[in-house]
Formats: C-alpha cells, structure tokens, sequence
C-alpha cells in the first residue's frame, strides 16, 4: 500500500482512512469482490464529504503545502498561495504565515456581482470589503498587491488548528469540486477493478462502465 495516492499526504487523514478499509476488506481480503458493495461505498463516501462540508467541518478539505510566496515566479497563479493571502485578508487576526500546511477549500464564486456576496455586505460588510479588495482589486491602494481577480473567489486556506469552516464561507464552498477532488484519490482502487474513469476538463468521474 506504501506508494498507493490513497496514502500520500495531500489526501485528508480520514479519507486515507476509508480508502483503506475499502482495499483491506472489500478488495484484499474477500475470496470474492463485491464490486457493488465497492461501488455503493464510494457513493457513500461522496454523501458525507458534502454533508460534512454543508456542517462545517474541516475533515475532507484539503490538504496542501504552502511555501514561501517569493520563492514561487508567478505566485499569483498557485492555488494555495491565492487561498492563504485570501485567508489573511478574511482572517486577520488568525494568519497564516509560509511556509506552513493548510487545510484548502475550493470555491465557486467567479463574479465580484454574486449574489451571495451582496448578502454577505450586508451580514458582514468587513467580510465583503476584504474580499472585494484582496480578491477582485477594488478600492484597493496596495500597486504591489498580487492580482489574481482573474481567478475569483475560487479557494481559501483554513489553518491546521482550526476544526470549523466559518459560518460565512459555507455558501461559497463548490462542493462537487471537494467531493470530485478528494475522490479522485481513490479511483486508483476502482480502476485496478475494471471500473472505467473518465477525465473532463481534468476532472476525472467514474463511469459505469465496467472493463470484463
């Protein structure tokens, strides 16, 4: 199992987890594989990375490391750069300084006209404004600040000791994204099955097709 992506670091500790279990007692150890009892579990595992991320918990974000900004050439472009400054700028009096592990959420607000982020003005306007000038550059006086407005509101770190999402952030979470991203892990145990995995736009999705 040593050099299997289901127990690389970038994958969350309880996924490691249960993808284990399902390799020690539904592929390893039966005379016979229920390929359905497989299937149903990985369907299982997609229910409760949704709702645990709806409850805000941080179980299946996911993990990553961060390095210094200036050792990367176009930090802008790095996800978990994006997501750390990001954090800051929400966050300021719980920062995250590289280099440094984080737990990442995706999200999926490209638009600085999303609804979402009008009702958030009005909640939490302090919210609104660190997001509008670190995210999407407006009314910000910081020329040397990276710009990467282009990619919206699409990630945000959340440091290693804190166990909650806050509440505010839940809306915006893209959670097809965390479910996709964090089974993508495990579709190495499917595909050694026969079970087909097809890519889309980089993302990969298991089919329901089966190789005999």
């Amino acid at each position: 199992m040593k050099g299997l992506s289901i127990k690389k670091s970038t994958v969350a500790k309880k996924l490691r987890k249960e993808f284990t279990n399902i390799l020690q007692q539904d592929i390893l150890e039966p005379e016979q594989i229920n390929l359905k009892n497989v299937l149903d579990k990985y369907d299982e595992i997609a229910k409760n990375i949704e709702t645990s991320l709806q409850m805000g918990m941080t179980e299946y974000s996911i993990p990553k490391n961060v390095e210094i900004i200036e050792s990367y050439k176009t930090p802008d472009t790095i996800e978990g750069v994006r997501a750390v400054l990001t954090w800051n700028a929400l966050e300021p009096e719980n920062q995250i300084v590289p280099p440094e592990k984080i737990n990442m959420l995706k999200l999926d607000c490209p638009s600085p006209d999303d609804p979402r982020l009008e009702a958030l003005k009005e909640s939490q306007p302090d919210k609104y404004d660190a997001i509008m000038r670190v995210v999407f550059k407006r009314d910000s006086d910081n020329s040397t600040q990276l710009d990467f407005s282009r990619f919206g509101f699409s990630a945000i770190a959340i440091p290693k000791g804190v166990e909650r999402i806050p509440e505010y952030l839940l809306p915006f979470i893209d959670y097809k994204a965390m479910v996709n991203n964090n089974l993508t892990n495990g579709y190495i145990l499917l595909e050694s099955l026969g079970v087909m995995i097809e890519e889309v736009n980089t993302v990969k999705y298991k089919s329901n097709i089966v190789s005999i």
